[in-house]
């Protein structure tokens, strides 16, 4: 049986089960994140020849929304953007006439659209677990001159790890993400649950 098929049998199934939450919540819940990602592990491959840009380490915002639908599972939603630059000054604007020619390096906009299922376990305290699926755009962009050299798209599995605290109708956690083909990051964040 395929993931595709596991998931259309899981997911609805998750969907009907009843939740065990607190009666007062509706289940919802908003989170703002500090993110932090080892970049230089990331090679990012260009499309116009066969190298890649090392780039460098960098840190980010990540915005959360979630429903909670039992005591222990959610579905989550990220949005996430990260601006670094390539570790080497290797771009170079030569073609511009107006301009001296030089070299320098790029800056990288990335941004990770995400959608995870996630466990928590019970109490103050709590371990976090989640898998999921992430899309991601890597715009390279000289700076110089403004002009996007190229854009990298990613789709990828990412889960992640972590631990968290519950106060009351706000949660703190600190987790890892890790994906198989994009940007891995740890993170610290604030949730919000209505």
């Amino acid at each position: 049986m395929t993931p595709l098929k596991y998931s259309l049998i899981i997911v609805p199934a998750l969907i009907a089960t009843p939740s065990f939450a607190d009666e007062n919540s509706s289940g919802l819940y908003l989170g703002l994140k500090a993110n932090y990602s080892q970049y230089e592990n990331l090679k990012l491959e260009r499309h116009f020849d066969e190298n890649s840009w090392p780039l460098v380490n960098t840190q980010g915002v990540g915005l959360l929304v979630g429903y909670q639908f039992t005591d222990y599972l959610s579905a989550e939603v990220e949005y996430a953007e990260f601006d670094t630059e390539t570790k080497n000054d290797e771009v170079n604007d030569c073609l511009n006439i107006a301009l001296p020619c030089t070299t320098a390096p790029a800056l990288v906009e990335s941004r990770s659209y995400a959608a995870y299922i996630a466990y928590r376990g019970l109490g103050k305290y709590y371990l976090k677990g989640k898998i999921g699926y992430q899309y991601t755009e890597n715009e390279v962009i000289f700076e110089r001159s403004d002009v996007t050299l190229d854009t990298v798209y990613q789709v990828s599995l990412v889960s992640g790890v972590g631990a968290g605290l519950r106060l009351n109708n706000v949660s703190l956690e600190a987790e890892y993400t890790y994906s198989s083909r994009s940007v891995s990051y740890v993170s610290a964040g604030a949730f919000y649950h209505f």
